[in-house]
């Protein structure tokens, strides 16, 4: 199916997760290269967290009778809008130059050891990696993610009205927590632990069910917030287009 093909059934609405994953893949080598050129700023992993979302309003801004074909379409807004994210990421005023020499440490090692082990390193890989003690970490954590909140970011234009995405899907999950009965609510658990995959299980389970705090979660599944948010936001996008939770949301008379 031809990128053009994919991103007319993402608009459309019809089954927009394994369509967005498709796209995702099949143009994976190009979006990789570009990710590639902003990682002075950001690590690997993170870029192609965003590189994600920014494909996906990409494909809905898509205009195929302007005569651009998507490809080229997707490659100027990836490049633009990764500008932008390392940018903002970076800007953090009046930082000490210690600081920054030990973000700049911490977002190498984290690209190291993904491109190599595919995982993130731990919390004491970190903190000798950098030459501080553990609880630095945190605080250095703290520092970078405070800029990245990619939940929050607009996914429509700058606008101070324009929604987030954490206004279209997390707070629709919220509703849907606050309002069915626990008969429902067992039935919604069952539907997101059959779709899901175990790590966005896991993620969900954790916030919605469990009602854990992002802190304790970064703790327990020993990754970023930025991880974290990035499969929260996949993960309810899924359940979001599915047939059967939005069959039983309808039911009970909530948008979704």
């Amino acid at each position: 199916m031809t990128n053009e093909e994919l991103v007319e059934l993402i608009q459309s609405g019809e089954n927009v997760t394994d369509n967005m994953e498709q796209l995702y893949n099949q143009n994976h080598g190009m979006i990789y290269k570009i990710a590639r050129r902003y990682t002075w700023g950001a690590s690997l992993e993170d870029l192609t967290q965003e590189a994600y979302i920014i494909l996906y309003k990409a494909a809905m801004h898509y205009d195929r009778s302007k005569g651009a074909n998507f490809c080229t379409y997707m490659m100027i807004w990836l490049d633009g809008k990764l500008k932008r994210y390392v940018r903002q990421t970076n800007r953090i005023i009046g930082l000490p130059i210690y600081r920054q020499e030990q973000i700049y440490k911490y977002n190498t090692i984290k690209s190291i050891y993904t491109q190599k082990y595919g995982r993130e390193p731990s919390r004491r890989e970190y903190a000798n990696y950098i030459g501080v003690k553990l609880e630095e970490v945190d605080k250095i954590e703290d520092i970078i993610y405070s800029t990245v909140k990619s939940l929050d970011k607009s996914i429509a234009s700058d606008d101070e009205d324009s929604h987030t995405l954490n206004d279209i899907v997390g707070k629709e999950c919220e509703e849907l927590n606050n309002a069915l009965d626990d008969a429902a609510m067992a039935e919604i658990w069952a539907i997101a632990e059959r779709v899901l995959s175990p790590k966005q299980w896991e993620v969900i389970e954790m916030k919605y069910k469990n009602k854990c705090t992002i802190k304790n979660m970064k703790e327990k599944l020993q990754s970023s917030y930025q991880a974290i948010n990035d499969t929260e936001y996949r993960a309810l996008l899924r359940l979001k287009h599915n047939e059967a939770v939005q069959s039983l949301a309808e039911s009970m008379g909530i948008p979704i």
